[in-house]
């Protein structure tokens, strides 16, 4: 079975092949009850994704987890040498409040059973906020970093505060999530939750003896030990899995979009030295003869291949592959002369401003003997510059462009690319 989870997603341009029980999956977070657009935002900026959809919070992972002690009593905490490191559960009965005479100063409520107390600390305060959750005389679960402070066993504002009906809704693993301001880990997890609600019921797709030879869960067991794990050992077992299942997947996409793409029609570029000119140029020969040196078999024979897509009606899907110095450069400059003479500009990309430089001169030393004209575009050109260059684009009188993101940024017009 296909793995339609992420094949939809990186199928760009095919989504009527996605099943329309993953059609939830695809929606924006902010169609879960309780996540308003500001949230979402926040979720954003934390997961480095917009728009965040519901499937990108299901397979979001935690970036780490956080073991929780559990203590039937407040004397386990001393008796097992508990430190300041350790985060703690425990279950205990709410007693004196102790507000601040001022508010820079910390309340205080203390928590007890019969083996002990806990002050539980917090700062800058909403009383009535604390007597809701912790009314006095109540029994709570709560969890935190123990603290041995004067003598005195502390929790400076728990991470959890529930009833005790409740306790169970405290993992002893509990997973965190990337934050932001604005965005509180209750918050994350909670959006979390909401979009786990959203999961469908999806077959398996892995075939079992990889499931049985990896020890991995299922799919659905996977999603539910990487947000909710038992142990160290089930949570790194399921992102294992998970990992496999998004590179299995992109690899299928691409290989899926390759094989619908593969004999799509495409423009014939047939090497034709202009009739105009005489004596007539043939820019191969120029280029080769100014190459400065004999061109190597491998380089012939990859630019004979290239020509043999460019020439053919159908779309070129071609690698070239090669050391540094290998010629890659070279061939380059071959396949632009039978693109220009074919009667189309070529653009080059590079990943930065210097190397589109570098390129721009050596193919210059290759490509102005026979008559092209090179030029570079990146986000450094400005001004008057920045406008001859573009307007040579478009008049066709720059042939080879070579540049960065510049190069399909708005305003930059090619008359035949």
């Amino acid at each position: 079975m296909l793995p339609l989870r992420l094949l939809a997603e990186h199928w760009r341009g095919y989504k009527n092949m996605r099943p329309q029980l993953l059609s939830p999956l695809f929606a924006d977070i902010t169609s879960l009850n309780g996540i308003a657009q500001r949230t979402s935002e926040y979720i954003a900026k934390a997961c480095n994704v917009s728009p965040v959809r519901v499937k990108d919070l299901i397979l979001l992972p935690p970036y780490k987890l956080i073991n929780r002690m559990r203590c039937n009593h407040i004397s386990d905490i001393t008796a097992a040498h508990i430190t300041f490191t350790h985060i703690i559960t425990i279950c205990v009965k709410v007693g004196a409040h102790s507000p601040p005479a001022r508010r820079s100063l910390p309340y205080r409520i203390k928590v007890y059973d019969e083996t002990g107390t806990i002050d539980l600390v917090f700062f800058y305060a909403h009383k009535p906020y604390l007597m809701s959750v912790l009314a006095p005389d109540s029994h709570v679960c709560i969890s935190g970093k123990i603290e041995d402070y004067r003598g005195t066993l502390q929790i400076t504002h728990p991470d959890y505060i529930v009833p005790i009906a409740q306790k169970h809704t405290i993992a002893n693993l509990d997973a965190q999530y990337p934050l932001t301001k604005g965005l509180t880990p209750s918050s994350m997890r909670n959006a979390v939750n909401k979009a786990r609600a959203k999961t469908p019921l999806l077959p398996e797709w892995l075939d079992t003896h990889i499931l049985t030879q990896k020890q991995w869960p299922n799919w659905q067991t996977a999603i539910a030990h990487m947000h909710t794990p038992k142990d160290e050992e089930t949570f790194a077992l399921a992102r294992q899995r998970l990992a496999y299942d998004e590179i299995f997947a992109r690899s299928l996409a691409l290989n899926a979009v390759r094989a619908q793409t593969k004999h799509a029609k495409g423009h014939a570029y047939i090497y034709e030295t202009p009739p105009a000119q005489t004596p007539p140029i043939d820019a191969l020969s120029i280029v080769r003869a100014y190459a400065g040196f004999t061109p190597t078999q491998a380089q012939e024979r990859a630019y004979k291949e290239i020509a043999q897509d460019l020439s053919a009606p159908i779309r070129m899907r071609r690698l070239l592959q090669g050391d540094v110095g290998a010629g890659k450069t070279f061939v380059a400059a071959l396949a632009s002369a039978h693109m220009h003479h074919a009667g189309a500009q070529i653009a080059i990309m590079a990943p930065t401003e210097i190397l589109a430089r570098q390129l721009k001169n050596t193919l210059s030393s290759f490509l102005s003997p026979a008559g092209m004209h090179v030029e570079a575009l990146t986000a450094r050109d400005k001004g008057k510059n920045r406008a001859k260059i573009i307007e040579e684009l478009a008049n066709g009188s720059t042939h080879v462009i070579c540049g960065t993101h510049a190069l399909f940024q708005e305003g930059v017009n090619f008359k035949k690319l």
